[in-house]
């Protein structure tokens, strides 16, 4: 029978990102294209027409190769720290626009040599382009701000698509794991035998992540106090706001993964004032496929293992290296001798 790793048996606590590295993110990424092809083709929004939904579904691998220019787009905004497909399309769709206004319309090359000049952490690009945003459009900043009405817009078509809607058939349904559901339950019985707790720390929204979490029957192996979504995240500015701290808590701030940590109950005020036991950081080991992931634990001083399954693959090996990645595996498959 199989056993775990011996470099796992320094640690209590694992935390796994859940795009790239347990489910398959390609159904996200092709959602954003959608999304952005909606935006700039549907009358309803930037565009001067009607589009055919079932022909962009039918044709979502070549659009979403077409709009992020072979995936390159997206690697890059995830290199420099970008979590969510939401903000993927907050930003590209800014950019869009600001192109439009020079006169350079659904250039998608042009908005990746945009990108390559952003700033390299998702925190400082959210506040650059929302600037550069306002300035183009002429807009007050409650539309451009990321939150902001821009972003609702965007989030709100992008859960049409990818959870259905009366006009849009929905993506979710044809979710699919990285690997089969059996060699990830032997993984995670593994570690759960071997006296390991589980948790999770994703852009996702709650019901996006429990969705598959409960289809693949892989519940029973995660803490349910240690499931990090999008919705803690927002639950946990929306209580800071009210303390009087206004702060973005997404990757690559450490928040995500400093609440798998200690835990969903965890005060959300210590937490950002660092009123927490640090003797627990040396036994977690995050786990994840991007910047945004490996910023995050470093920001606690976690250890941090790269898995090679994210959109960049093997050629992002070196960027983990760079970074000083405790640990480089070409996936979580690796975790088993």
């Amino acid at each position: 029978m199989k056993k775990i790793q011996s470099f796992l048996d320094k640690y209590d606590i694992i935390l796994f990102d859940m795009d790239g590295v347990i489910t398959n993110e390609r159904h996200y990424w092709n959602t954003s294209a959608l999304v952005l092809y909606d935006l700039f083709n549907s009358s309803e929004y930037f565009g001067d027409g009607e589009i055919d939904v079932n022909w962009a579904m039918q044709n979502r691998a070549a659009l979403t190769s077409e709009i992020f220019c072979g995936d390159r787009t997206i690697s890059l905004l995830k290199n420099k720290g970008v979590n969510s497909n939401w903000d993927i399309v907050y930003i590209v769709t800014c950019i869009m626009l600001m192109l439009e206004k020079k006169g350079i319309e659904k250039d998608y090359e042009a908005v990746y040599e945009y990108v390559q000049t952003l700033p390299d952490n998702a925190l400082d690009i959210y506040t650059y382009i929302s600037g550069a945003f306002m300035e183009s459009s002429g807009k007050p900043m409650e539309w451009c701000e990321r939150a902001g009405g821009l972003w609702q817009m965007a989030v709100s078509l992008f859960q049409e698509w990818y959870l259905g809607s009366e006009r849009h058939p929905g993506m979710i349904a044809q979710e699919t794991p990285l690997f089969s559901v059996e060699e990830l339950a032997e993984i995670f019985a593994a570690l759960t035998d071997a006296g390991k707790t589980l948790g999770y720390g994703t852009g996702r929204t709650a019901y996006e992540v429990e969705y598959p979490v409960k289809r693949w029957d892989f519940e029973q192996y995660f803490d349910g106090n240690r499931g990090v979504s999008y919705n803690t995240v927002e639950q946990g500015e929306e209580n800071l706001r009210a303390a009087g701290d206004d702060v973005t808590l997404t990757k690559p701030h450490p928040y995500v993964f400093l609440k798998g940590l200690y835990g969903l109950d965890y005060s959300d005020k210590k937490l950002i004032d660092g009123d927490y036991d640090r003797s627990m950081i040396p036994k977690l080991l995050v786990v994840g496929d991007a910047g945004a992931d490996i910023l995050a634990a470093q920001a606690m001083d976690a250890d941090f293992c790269a898995v090679l399954t994210g959109v960049s693959g093997q050629a992002a090996r070196a960027y983990f290296e760079e970074l000083g990645s405790t640990y480089i595996l070409d996936s979580i498959l690796d975790f088993m001798e």
